[in-house]
């Protein structure tokens, strides 16, 4: 039996790669020459670059570890994270590539550097901030309305029926009080997402836009400098080098796997046919048993024949990916920076050399902003790059700094909103009439589990699901 694997996403490639591993016929179909997407990173000047942070979430220290795959939900909130021992034997062992665990995500404000308690779980990080900020914080947590009895308590947050339409705003001011929403949350909001943006985004879905949403008990002991008062979220990358060698190190398994046929067009129509379902490209029918499909989930509804979908709204991001001398780099031990102050500076900067654990005598750095925010005119783009690195205290001498390229993301993430997660189902629900035997991977497996971990994870369970299928029909 043959499966057609469709759509350039990682998880369509981790899926094809897992089949053939387990010798199973594959058509892979793909649109462009972009295979891994977001995920194969982009050379500049002959240098390797990451789109911004691309690392795997393997888990919370001491967390429990999973591997009946068929119990991922890509709806609920970070769920790759339990399959973090089998996300890691699959790169070391099967693509055989080391894996390094990055140095602490840090956060400056101010011109103060702490540890980060946004995008990370060190809510340790509030102890270091100054002491009238600790002050105004700790008044803010006697008085909250989200206690324990609350449907408001950030403890509902996974599965409270409130928290299906609870915008990130209100859940925050309820159960981090205002200095702290105020003062860090609101602005990376108004970075990631406009002034107006907040109303629009699920709190249940904050860490698309670096929002934490901790009890009001966790700030407490994290305003006390409790290390236990969350466990540490550990990231990984690929060693000594970028995490696009995942993709490339999958392209190259594929091309030469006797297995895998893979062909390059325009998908034009997928409908059921006798031997399961049928997908036309360029002219040309193909047949196979079942189809794993990771592209658009309105591409597919498209060819499908079942109407198109209101698209999700997107907001677009720039990356710039710049070098510096080892030798000027005033924090060399920084790997991850959240920055949610500065309107001008960008929302994150990673210096992926550090995360690699490189030594080379330049550094491989992006920054990460909203687009709109870098001029287009690259001078003058490299200047305001410069100046940022210089007023985050990265850099002594801003004559080190080497622009190479600015990637110009149209859809650099999904707004996590209410419209969008509805538009989202009610895809999803047109997708399922079409009748075609499909399992939807990639942009098409949920709303907003598009990280690494997730496409991972979800390319393994399309794997597997296929061949207890096909081991059912057999039997």
């Amino acid at each position: 039996m043959t499966t057609i694997v469709a759509g350039g996403a990682l998880a369509s490639l981790v899926a094809a790669d897992a089949l053939a591993s387990q010798g199973r016929r594959v058509v892979l179909l793909t649109e462009g020459p972009h295979a891994g997407g977001h995920f194969a990173g982009l050379y500049a000047d002959g240098v390797p670059f990451d789109r911004g942070l691309v690392a795997l979430e393997l888990g919370a220290d001491g967390a429990r570890h999973d591997s009946d795959l068929a119990s991922y939900d890509p709806d609920l909130r970070s769920d790759c994270a339990r399959f973090g021992d089998l996300v890691r034997r699959w790169v070391e062992r099967d693509l055989r590539l080391p894996l390094t665990r990055i140095p602490a995500v840090e956060l400056w404000h101010d011109g103060t550097v702490v540890p980060d308690f946004l995008f990370d779980t060190n809510v340790h990080g509030l102890a270091a901030l100054p002491g009238p900020v600790r002050e105004r914080i700790a008044a803010d947590l006697v008085s909250l309305p989200a206690d324990r009895e609350s449907m408001l308590h950030a403890s509902e947050k996974q599965d409270g029926g409130l928290w299906d339409t609870l915008d990130i705003e209100v859940a925050s001011l309820a159960n981090h009080g205002r200095t702290l929403h105020e003062r860090f949350i609101a602005p990376m909001l108004r970075k990631l997402v406009g002034l107006h943006g907040a109303p629009r985004c699920l709190a249940r879905h904050s860490r698309v836009v670096a929002a934490p949403m901790y009890w009001p008990e966790t700030v407490r002991r994290g305003l006390q400098g409790d290390r236990t008062a969350m466990a540490a979220t550990p990231l990984h990358v690929v060693a000594r080098g970028a995490t696009s060698e995942l993709v490339a190190r999958l392209r190259q398994r594929l091309e030469t796997s006797p297995l895998v046929s893979w062909r390059d067009g325009t998908i034009t129509r997928v409908a059921p046919s006798v031997s399961g379902v049928a997908v036309t490209m360029d002219g040309v029918i193909i047949e196979g048993h079942e189809l794993v499909w990771g592209g658009e989930l309105a591409a597919f509804c498209r060819v499908a024949g079942q109407s198109e979908p209101e698209p999700l709204d997107r907001e677009r991001l720039d990356v710039a990916c710049v070098t510096i001398d080892r030798l000027s780099c005033r924090r060399p031990e920084t790997g991850t920076l959240m920055i949610p102050a500065g309107v001008s500076l960008p929302f994150r900067l990673v210096n992926q050399s550090v995360n690699a654990g490189e030594e080379n005598g330049r550094m491989r750095l992006t920054l990460e902003y909203t687009a709109g925010v870098l001029p287009s005119e690259g001078d003058l783009a490299a200047s305001k790059v410069a100046d940022a690195l210089l007023t985050l205290g990265m850099v002594a001498d801003p004559s080190s700094v080497r622009l190479h390229h600015v990637a110009r993301l149209a859809h650099g993430f999904t707004v996590p909103s209410f419209v969008n997660q509805a538009r989202a189902l009610v895809a999803r629900g047109d997708a399922r009439d079409a009748g075609v035997p499909v399992r939807m991977v990639g942009p098409a497996a949920g709303f907003n589990v598009n990280s690494l971990g997730d496409q991972v994870v979800q390319g393994l369970q399309a794997a597997a699901l296929c061949a207890d299928a096909t081991s059912a029909v057999a039997a």
